[in-house]
């Protein structure tokens, strides 16, 4: 991993240039789902565009069905009482395999 770190800093400066250019946190950019509008992705065409389950098989990431989260919440009653509501729930994109959804009961 070093090597690769090592080898884009010596070839694309740049990159690493544009990856810590924006200094404010995440959180502070984050829009208000009101402010916003859904953005409509066209169907995979399994050309250049391929559907999530082909996606994440590319990645070769592997999980044991046993191992902890990798995410946790400091408090539990942030995604439903202010992410959702405000900001429709911004969870539910930060895993690329799509594991992290609300479920109404």
């Amino acid at each position: 991993m070093e090597v690769c770190v090592n080898l884009i800093v010596l070839f694309f400066p740049s990159v690493i240039i544009y990856l810590f250019d924006d200094l404010e946190p995440d959180h502070a950019c984050l829009k208000e789902a009101k402010d916003c509008k859904p953005i409509e992705y066209l169907k995979p065409d399994n050309v250049v565009t391929f559907d999530l389950l082909s996606s994440v098989s590319l990645t070769n990431t592997n999980h044991d069905s046993d191992e902890p989260p990798h995410l946790t919440l400091k408090d539990d009653s942030v995604p439903t009482g202010i992410n959702l509501p405000v900001y429709d729930g911004p969870e539910q994109r930060y895993c690329p395999a799509g594991k992290m959804k609300y479920i109404v009961f």
